[in-house]
């Protein structure tokens, strides 16, 4: 798992930094917390020296938020916006972007993106999100090959998501799945 890679690399840095210290008093712990932020996975670190003399570090993981497709290359990027490294096992319940995604669309796709995650029907029915500069976000199901048209600037209150959950329902009671390809919740 990708944090223990990372906690082990943070071990390296943290007693390569500290051999060269004769007394854990002389460290500068804002150096160190410097050298472990360098790595991209760290959201936040904090080294300090205990009541005792003892070297503590409290570090807080960035998670990856969503998949961006790109040029044929993934991409993953956490809840603010960081690109991260490659990763080597990853949640595959992560939202899929594609499509015409600069990175100002990107930021403003987060509040979707954290609305479809709230939601659990949409958590549960929707795997990718895709932005085209003139029809704009199209949400696509996971079940069905169903896309949803929701425009550009993307509204998901109580009665869009209404609208899809009846869709869907109806779809997948009473139509075949080729029986419809897409829905366009855009208007009321």
């Amino acid at each position: 798992d990708f944090q223990k890679l990372i906690q082990d690399s943070i071990e390296n840095i943290i007693l390569n930094f500290v051999q060269d210290v004769d007394s854990l008093k002389d460290i500068n712990t804002h150096l160190l917390e410097e050298l472990i932020l360098h790595n991209k996975y760290i959201n936040k670190a904090e080294v300090y020296l205990n009541v005792e003399g003892t070297l503590k570090t409290n570090i807080e993981f960035r998670q990856p938020f969503i998949k961006l497709l790109k040029n044929n290359k993934v991409y993953y990027f956490d809840s603010a916006g960081v690109m991260l490294p490659n990763l080597l096992k990853v949640d595959e319940n992560l939202l899929v972007l594609s499509g015409d995604f600069d990175e100002d669309v990107l930021i403003a796709t987060y509040n979707l993106i954290s609305q479809i995650y709230s939601k659990p029907l949409l958590n549960k029915l929707i795997g990718g999100v895709y932005y085209d500069n003139n029809k704009g976000y199209i949400l696509s199901a996971k079940a069905c090959d169903l896309s949803v048209y929701i425009g550009i600037q993307p509204v998901l209150d109580e009665a869009r998501i209404n609208m899809i959950e009846l869709f869907y329902n109806v779809l997948s009671v009473k139509l075949a799945c080729g029986d419809c390809q897409a829905i366009n919740i855009t208007y009321d």
